[in-house]
């Protein structure tokens, strides 16, 4: 995704993890390093909330970021079913990158 909207990747904190699974890669963000990294703005995508599980609580994510010294963070919770089980077909992709645009554009009407 990052690559379609033409964004650079993130500078990750030194020591950060990051897993390749078959072609996805995934970087493992602790909270200590998501407040070095000092966003401007979070998206999430809760596969939790996508197969069934317990939904990740918006506010429990801000109250943890804000205990781990993160000021006022911007939360964007995105549609899990469509980041997780949606065909990847271009239909979808649009409906990701219309999510994205709207959250970076408009922070405080996108978050849920």
């Amino acid at each position: 995704m990052a690559e379609l909207l033409a964004l650079s990747s993130p500078d990750v904190p030194e020591g950060t993890e990051t897993l390749t699974r078959r072609t996805r890669t995934f970087t493992l963000l602790t909270l200590d390093a998501m407040t070095v990294m000092k966003s401007a703005s979070i998206l999430v995508v809760d596969r939790s909330a996508a197969i069934g599980d317990k939904a990740l609580a918006r506010k429990t994510l801000i109250d943890q970021l804000e205990k781990a010294g993160m000021n006022d963070p911007e939360i964007t919770i995105l549609s899990p079913g469509l980041w997780y089980l949606s065909g990847g077909g271009l239909q979808s992709i649009r409906f990701q990158v219309d999510e994205v645009l709207e959250a970076i554009r408009q922070p405080s009407l996108s978050q849920n």
